[in-house]
């Protein structure tokens, strides 16, 4: 499986960007990234999905714990950019809210 991901952290933002097949296993590279720029102090993640050629459901529902995270810890994360087999499998599975911007879903927040 080919995967990468790179990362660009600038507190409080971090972005990440995918590249390759993402499931369960290269989800988790993703996790541990988020984790840890939750460390240096990001609160807003970013992700690029763009490239992206394969996405299994198992990855997405990481990706759903990860948004979780980062709502606890009061911050957000958002995909920015998406390949069209991600944004299939997000409708598929009734995730597309993580190809939304937080505005979008909870506009009472920016009010």
């Amino acid at each position: 499986m080919q995967f990468a991901l790179r990362s660009t952290v600038t507190p409080p933002d971090v972005h990440l960007s995918m590249d390759g097949e993402l499931d369960i296993f290269t989800a988790r590279q993703v996790s541990r990234a988020i984790s840890q720029a939750l460390w240096t102090g990001c609160r807003r993640v970013r992700l690029d999905a763009s490239g992206v050629t394969f996405v299994d459901a198992s990855a997405l529902g990481v990706l759903v714990r990860a948004r979780e995270l980062m709502k606890s810890c009061a911050g957000t994360m958002e995909v920015v950019s998406f390949s069209p087999v991600f944004l299939r499998l997000c409708v598929l599975t009734g995730l597309v809210s993580l190809t939304q911007p937080v505005e979008a879903l909870e506009p009472e927040l920016t009010a």
